[in-house]
């Protein structure tokens, strides 16, 4: 539907003209238009048909039917603009301190509908939330051992009676072999092993007692001629023995340690030692300008001079009661007799020199 145009009152008013410029209605007659100033001689164009000239075809200006509303249309878009960047700028300002607090970050748990219909945890302890998977613990790397040339037993062929008890002993080849030796039996209800050895007899019968070291092994025959052993009496005599066998192999392996560390510990100084004969080796001798000196007053001093070595320098008296000697080499006379002066370097090098006093 097309709009229909609004007229002003003032246009049904005769004689006047329209200035072509700000669409103002004046009198004719002035020299101009009293709105814009334009010269009525341009606006003479516009007093024909006056009427049917639109709003759209003039400037719009002071006198314009738009004019009014224009202004207000301009100054709403233009709040509306600065209302727009204001917003934008508040959001932005929050959403940086948001983020840079820290405290929001988590999102929240996304619930899976299959995971949904299942039953929840009735235990109602929050100790059943998802840990972090602890990576399980590195094992130490076991030395490799060289397996031995050979293994002998002390017996080979044995008789025995019921309670009684035998050492086994098992020889290396070599014998200082780093190794471990295990024991085992084959019927415990007849003879049960220690790991340290030790065969314990308990009823009749025959086993075999089997010593095993890294691939090879030594078997010996245990024969008794006793009865037979409640097989119940037989399992609680072993548990106790197998207790104290752990415990007795706990202070061995305790004692292996211990010896092992002595024997690092041995390296280590022989090491320590080495080097410090080789940075010996590799420094000048000591001498001293003096191998023999003679005070004849008590008080009397001397400077000792001492060249090579490594420079740290420490002086001591085999007799302070006849000289002393301070850590410079300054030598003083005490009282009658000899005294030798000792200097000795950082790498334990040593001169000396005889002192007399008369």
């Amino acid at each position: 539907m097309a709009r229909r145009k609004r007229r002003r009152p003032e246009l049904e008013r005769e004689g006047q003209i329209r200035c072509r410029y700000c669409g103002g209605f004046y009198n004719p007659s002035l020299p101009e238009c009293p709105n814009c100033g334009h010269q009525t001689e341009e606006n003479q164009s516009y007093t024909t048909d006056w009427r049917h000239i639109s709003p759209e075809e003039c400037a719009g200006g002071f006198g314009g039917a738009d004019h009014m509303i224009r202004r207000a249309a301009a100054w709403l878009a233009g709040g509306l603009a600065v209302l727009f960047v204001v917003v934008c700028i508040a959001g932005v300002t929050r959403g940086m301190a948001w983020f840079s607090s820290g405290d929001n970050h988590t999102r929240p748990a996304v619930v899976n509908d299959a995971d949904s219909s299942a039953e929840p945890d009735k235990s109602g302890d929050a100790s059943t939330s998802a840990q972090p998977v602890q990576d399980a613990p590195k094992q130490e790397d076991t030395p490799q051992v060289d397996p031995p040339q050979a293994i002998a037993l002390n017996h080979d062929d044995v008789t025995m009676q019921a309670g009684e008890e035998l050492e086994m002993k098992a020889t290396l080849t070599p014998e200082d072999w780093k190794g471990t030796v295990t024991w085992s039996t084959d019927d415990k209800y007849v003879a049960w092993v220690s790991q340290q050895g030790k065969v314990t007899c308990f009823g009749g019968g025959s086993c075999k007692i089997t010593a095993t070291a890294g691939d090879k092994t030594a078997v010996c025959q245990v024969r008794s001629v006793s009865a037979a052993a409640d097989h119940a009496t037989v399992d609680a005599k072993v548990q106790e023995l197998e207790a104290k066998d752990k415990q007795a192999q706990t202070k061995q392996d305790d004692a292996k340690q211990d010896d092992a560390k002595q024997d690092d510990t041995k390296k280590d100084d022989q090491k320590k030692d080495e080097a410090k004969q080789d940075e010996a080796d590799n420094t000048d001798p000591l001498t001293i300008n003096l191998t023999d000196l003679t005070l004849v007053n008590v008080g009397d001093t001397y400077q000792f001079e001492v060249t090579g070595g490594d420079g740290n320098y420490s002086w001591s008296s085999a007799g302070p009661w006849v000289a002393t000697v301070d850590q410079s080499g300054v030598v003083t006379a005490v009282g009658q007799g000899y005294a030798t002066i000792t200097c000795t370097d950082g790498t334990g090098k040593s001169v000396s020199t005889t002192v007399r006093v008369i």
